[in-house]
């Protein structure tokens, strides 16, 4: 079955050698006109002389991500006096931190927190005061707001101080670090190819890409002289049919958004594979805009896959309507190494239906045949050899 549906793909093309479990593979940027807009029509088999299984991969692209990193700590303090209850953390060393999780054993509380943080335990400053932390739990309600924002601080001391209360049971705190990892992006060269205003003082301008891409950013560079403040909608070549006279051409929208002379003119969507662009600019009763060029990028794309059985691997592709596939592995991201090394891809191969993924040896491709025969050669030109000095004496 699983050999069958492998040649239901358009496309193939080979996978270096896995030499550990987790690598990376790099789609490259000519494979996108070739898959679908989610990217779902893409999997990696692999292919033994017994077996043909499905490799399970995740995938991700350069994008920039927000992440939550957990900082080591220990509670070295919980006191109380008539102001409150304390609590007192000590990181591991100074570092950036921005967050506090809390958690109480209390399911009900509606409390005052008092934040400091100090280095020396001795002078303390105050991040926050009165910050408001709330838990509501009942047959009706389950609610719970119990986190700490600040501003990025580094301290290595940290006192939560949960005011004018006699008890609060602390379960468990996380101290954190909120950050956002700068993205990848790569740029694509576009050409402006026509320039129209229509009857209704409606611009449109058509540009397009060297190649197809996978684009999520555009920056519209205005060089008109005077201030603007211009609705606009950019959308993509997503279909075109044949008609007797002539092309029917369908746009989908990419962004819409309105093109300001007090800003930069930089637009961010959903990842979306194209090559043809079209932007209409609504001018009303205004003077219509000298759009000079687009600059138009994406981000990186590339899947974590699993490597578990000894096979010669391939990635298959192009398939309209496939689905998303469903792996166990999207349950245990955390498991994944975070350094990987890269697996290369082959040339580009259509697949034919019926014909072996991996190409049987001819036989003189393989090394022990040749040796077979260069040795049979060796005994048969020695017998003769022999022969005819037995002849000559």
């Amino acid at each position: 079955m699983t050999f069958a549906q492998l040649h239901t793909y358009e496309y193939k093309r080979s996978i270096e050698q896995p030499t550990d479990s987790w690598h990376k593979i790099n789609l490259k940027p000519e494979m996108y006109k070739h898959l679908n807009q989610r990217l779902s029509d893409m999997r990696i088999y692999g292919v033994s002389k017994t077996d043909t299984t499905q490799v399970p991969f995740l995938m991700h692209s350069s994008a920039s991500k927000k992440v939550n990193r957990d900082l080591a700590f220990e509670l070295i303090n919980q006191t109380k006096n008539e102001d409150g209850i304390f609590f007192t953390f000590k990181l591991e060393d100074a570092q950036l931190i921005n967050k506090i999780h809390l958690d109480f054993i209390e399911t009900n509380f509606d409390w005052k927190i008092q934040l400091d943080a100090s280095n020396d335990q001795k002078e303390w400053y105050t991040l926050l005061d009165d910050y408001r932390i709330t838990s509501i739990k009942n047959k009706q309600v389950t609610y719970q707001y119990s986190q700490l924002h600040f501003e990025s601080s580094e301290y290595q001391y940290y006192r939560v101080l949960v005011k004018n209360i006699d008890k609060a049971e602390l379960d468990r705190a996380r101290l954190r670090r909120f950050e956002v990892e700068k993205g990848e992006n790569i740029s694509y060269p576009s050409t402006i190819t026509k320039k129209e205003t229509t009857n209704s003082n409606e611009s449109l301008v058509f540009a397009e890409m060297d190649n197809t891409a996978r684009i999520s950013r555009v920056l519209i560079n205005i060089k008109s002289n005077f201030d603007y403040y211009r609705p606009f909608k950019l959308e993509y070549l997503a279909d075109s049919v044949k008609l007797d006279d002539g092309y029917r051409y369908q746009y989908a929208t990419l962004v819409t958004g309105v093109l300001d002379s007090s800003s930069d003119n930089t637009y961010t969507f959903p990842a979306t594979t194209c090559k043809k662009m079209r932007l209409n600019i609504y001018n009303g009763n205004n003077e219509p805009l000298h759009v000079d060029s687009f600059n138009v990028s994406g981000f990186r794309d590339y899947l974590l896959a699993r490597f578990t059985k000894e096979a010669d691997f391939f990635l298959v592709y192009g398939k309209e309507n496939d689905q998303l596939p469903s792996y166990d592995i999207e349950k245990f991201k955390d498991n994944i190494p975070e350094e990987l090394t890269s697996l290369s891809l082959g040339e580009e191969i259509l697949i034919i239906p019926n014909q072996p993924m991996v190409e049987e040896k001819g036989l003189f491709e393989n090394k022990l045949w040749l040796w077979i025969l260069m040795i049979l050669a060796i005994v048969i030109m020695g017998g003769f050899t022999l022969k005819m000095l037995r002849s000559e004496s």
